[in-house]
């Protein structure tokens, strides 16, 4: 990682805390971050002496989605290939062969959550909000992950309504597993991760691997659906802009 990275990686062997870093921000995930955020999780995969994983933000929010700034003058091919290239960061995030858990504070917005999604499990503090804009902007990742924690008809009302909702819904939905005081957050998520190292580097992993390929028969044909109706999505957005009038649009 660079010398301006937008992510911090902390080893205390053997738990690593892998930190977003851009709090002016509220950790928004543009390019830079995807690379840094890859080279640590490379990082920490590799490292024997590394068997659990806290994905944590700094500042008040955990993450605000995509950096739309960023995006602002990206063509529709330009944003195609940005979220496969993100689509690929988070699939490392996803199959770390270590136990990863999030922990979330503030505001998570679409990327964000599905950031949180990727880890093994969720501790929320009370701050914690989550919200998929799905509705409003187009598919998202959204349509994969969401559903296998809370079930088809919870994911589909977050995604069509773009509804936010708090640590404690969250918990009783099931997309986080604890929802948590703010002042404890962080120490009750080391004392958890201290307690699932305590186990073989083995084991959790192979425990990790058998849980997740026993529920997800074919992620890549739900993640092909998914890059598809972004595509449609973009293909439709930039039509839209060309000919407004068209598109039963006003100026």
């Amino acid at each position: 990682m660079s010398q301006a990275s937008t992510v911090r990686l902390e080893i205390h062997s053997p738990i690593a805390e892998i930190v977003l870093d851009r709090p002016r921000q509220r950790n928004a995930v543009n390019s830079q971050m995807l690379d840094d955020l890859e080279a640590a999780l490379d990082a920490t995969a590799h490292d024997d002496d590394v068997r659990v994983v806290l994905i944590r933000a700094e500042g008040p929010a955990f993450c605000a989605g995509n950096d739309m700034k960023e995006r602002a003058g990206f063509t529709v091919e330009q944003v195609s290939a940005r979220r496969s290239r993100g689509h690929d960061v988070l699939n490392a995030l996803e199959s770390h062969p270590r136990p990863c858990i999030a922990v979330v504070q503030g505001a998570a917005v679409a990327a964000g959550v599905e950031l949180s999604l990727c880890c093994d499990f969720i501790l929320a503090g009370e701050s914690a909000t989550f919200r998929y804009p799905e509705g409003v902007r187009g598919p998202g990742a959204g349509t994969r992950r969401l559903p296998q924690r809370v079930g088809k008809a919870i994911a589909k009302e977050l995604l069509y309504t773009g509804r936010i909702i708090d640590a404690h819904e969250a918990e009783r939905l099931g997309l986080v597993n604890h929802a948590l005081p703010d002042d404890q957050l962080l120490d009750r998520a080391r004392e958890m991760a201290a307690t699932i190292a305590r186990g073989r580097s083995v084991a959790l992993s192979l425990t990790k691997r058998g849980i997740d390929t026993g529920i997800e028969p074919s992620p890549a044909d739900a993640m092909r659906l998914e890059q598809e109706a972004l595509n449609a999505a973009l293909r439709f957005q930039e039509e839209r802009r060309a000919h407004p009038a068209q598109a039963g649009e006003t100026a």
